[in-house]
């Protein structure tokens, strides 16, 4: 049996940051003082030494002593940081995908890199805060130069879960522990066709432009290049744009791959030929302009499993335990890391939504058709987009009804009660639900205070739910319901209780049933297997405890479980894939929703994971697992 272990693999994206350094900028502080004259505000100069690596501290000599050996001395370590940067991210960048560990241990040589570009430049920094706003033109060159190297700072950072606020010896040791952990996999050469090959190049080329395309946008936005220069980059860029659209017409097709980049790049081209055609006419503010590329780029993570085929595979040893390999205390980091990424992946998600609802709401995207053509010809679930939105005027007269057919996951049906009875939903029961679960999901969208960490700005869809939450939701929330999201948890609650109430205690079965919803799946599975800890101390351990003799973890088959519990198996098992989760975490999730009898499509989930049907993904599980299940032993294994 082949290890996988549950991290997601979006963070190796990082290695395009330093290979195009100059690409990347994001939100501004909030200032009237930057100009295409002086590029940057003085705010900005101070964060440029925000949460710099220093050497002399003496908590970080094991981090010290791992990435330089004997080279202690400061001279020493900036010259071998440098050297490490070009050796990895230029010299031998061809090999990132073969060891995406370099990836991450290249993030922690960056940290010192840029240390020494400020020490390097203080004298520039000093110089732009005297003479400011009437700064010389090496000055403002060499300044900028470091900005742009702090984007990319900021960005690796930020796609762990940390942020310039973070100690910097923590990040340190992150990069550390993340890339020793990373370097237990052997790479596996994949032969890819011609085919194959051009596939990934041009889906590397729409990248590339959309990001320089975006890049001009934000520049624009934040005052730091003239209009002139903004329109003549962005032409250049949708020129480039449209040139490899046609190629990619162009391309044959035999090939699945190549259908599908047709079928992206066709929708894609559309979104940013509306956004093009309105930023050329002055139609169209700058945020909504970017909403437009952060939904197109969602779309090429979305599908990037039917397109791309990577050079190699990373395969696990059959016999590797991470308890094994690292301390407690790096245990624990590891952990962070993981729920970090999860928390990235909550709020790209809650990021999606609020660019979907500011396009549909700007009028002259299709965004609904483009969704609906992508997850139709790619047979996948876009799990973010919970809702069919429609514009801001629209939405504010939606009634029950309307709100019950927005609802686009399905709700658990066929439950027991108290006495054993089981209870079946009427048609109005279930209007209801589906209404009351799409209320509860926009009544919550931007609610979290997380989301001011997002890269776009938030008031214009806070204020478009606001006006809607205002005249419409309270409203229907006020109407008669059948039944009431609380009732449903305790129902569920008590479905639970009937299956494994004669193992549990009176006092569990209170504490069930006193604390109705969701996450007494988490709390029975607890209970079930004889542990005895608290909620926080229940989800610290179990987050990474190992499920049953599987190679899953109990987080992530819980997680699996709350899935299928809240949504239709298709959605589920294709959120499961996006999340990460292998086959193997999969089957767990379905076999352990099924001890608490929550049944699952079989057919479906297999879809919703990218098979064209059950007997493909057990050959697939077979295969991967060297076991020999029949369609039948297998679904008997799943408790179907």
């Amino acid at each position: 049996m082949i290890v996988k272990p549950n991290f997601p693999n979006n963070i190796f994206f990082l290695r395009f940051f330093l290979i195009a350094i100059i690409f990347f900028f994001s939100q501004p502080f909030k200032s009237s003082a930057t100009t295409p004259d002086t590029f940057l505000n003085l705010e900005e100069i101070d964060q440029l030494t925000k949460s710099v690596i220093t050497i002399n501290q003496d908590s970080i000599d094991q981090s010290l002593e791992y990435l330089f050996k004997k080279n202690k001395s400061e001279k020493a370590i900036f010259g071998y940081s440098q050297r490490k940067i070009v050796n990895i991210f230029v010299n031998e960048k061809n090999k990132l995908d073969k060891y995406p560990y370099k990836t991450i241990i290249g993030m922690a040589y960056f940290e010192f890199f840029y240390a020494e570009q400020i020490k390097e430049n203080n004298k520039q920094i000093k110089k732009f805060k005297d003479t400011y706003p009437k700064i010389n033109k090496s000055t403002k060159k060499a300044v900028k130069n470091l900005y742009n190297l702090n984007e990319v700072r900021k960005k690796m950072r930020e796609s762990i879960g940390l942020t310039l606020e973070t100690d910097p010896k923590d990040v340190i040791k992150n990069y550390i522990i993340l890339s020793k952990y990373l370097k237990n996999s052997e790479p596996k050469k994949i032969k890819l066709n011609e085919i194959e090959k051009k596939v990934n190049v041009y889906s590397q080329k729409i990248t590339k432009f959309l990001s320089l395309y975006e890049q001009n946008i934000i520049l624009k936005k934040q005052n730091r290049i003239t209009n002139k220069i903004f329109l003549k980059n962005i032409k250049k860029n949708y020129k480039s744009l449209t040139i490899f659209n046609k190629k990619i017409e162009k391309l044959s097709g035999v090939e699945d791959k190549a259908v599908f980049l047709q079928i992206l790049s066709e929708n894609i081209y559309e979104i940013i030929s509306t956004t093009h055609n309105n930023l050329i006419s002055d139609s169209i503010e700058y945020n909504v302009a970017l909403d437009s590329l952060y939904f197109a780029n969602s779309l090429i993570k979305q599908t990037k499993a039917k397109i791309i085929k990577n050079n190699y595979e990373q395969i696990w040893p059959v016999d590797f335990k991470v308890e094994d390999s690292f301390d407690e205390n790096e245990l624990a980091e590891l952990a962070k890391l993981n729920r970090k990424t999860k928390k990235i992946k909550f709020l790209n998600n809650n990021k999606l939504q609020s660019s979907t609802l500011n396009l549909i709401n700007e009028g002259n995207y299709n965004i609904n058709l483009i969704i609906d053509d992508i997850q139709n010809k790619f047979k996948i679930q876009i799990d973010a987009i919970k809702l069919n939105y429609a514009t801001t005027d629209e939405m504010k007269n939606w009634n029950k009804s309307d709100w019950a057919k927005s609802w686009k996951g399905s709700i658990a049906k066929g439950l027991y009660d108290a006495e054993g009875n089981i209870i079946n939903f009427s048609n109005q029961n279930i209007e209801d639900l589906r209404a009351l679960l799409a209320l509860n999901n926009f009544n919550t969208l931007m609610d979290n205070t997380e989301l001011n960490n997002l890269d776009i700005e938030t008031q214009d869809i806070q204020n478009s739910i606001l006006d809607i939450k205002n005249s419409n939701i309270s409203r229907i929330l006020n109407q008669d319901f059948s039944i009431t999201l609380d009732n449903y948890s305790k129902i569920l609650a008590e479905d639970a209780i009937n299956r494994f109430g004669d193992q549990f205690d009176a006092q569990t079965i209170k504490e069930i049933r006193d604390n109705a919803n969701f996450d007494n799946l988490t709390t029975i599975t607890n209970m079930e297997y004889g542990t005895n800890m608290t909620s926080e101390e229940y989800r610290s351990y179990w987050e990474n405890a190992q499920y049953m003799n599987s190679t899953s973890t109990w987080g992530d088959v819980t997680r699996g479980v709350d899935l299928i519990s809240n949504l239709s198996s298709f959605d589920a098992a294709a959120a499961a894939k996006e999340l990460g989760a292998d086959l193997q975490t999969v089957a767990d999730s379905i076999a352990q929703a099924a001890s608490v009898g929550i049944s699952t499509d079989l057919e479906a989930a297999a879809k919703g994971l990218g098979y064209d049907s059950f007997s493909d993904a057990v050959s697939a599980y077979n295969a991967e697992h060297g076991t020999n299940y029949t369609e039948a032993e297998a679904k008997e294994a799943l408790g179907q």
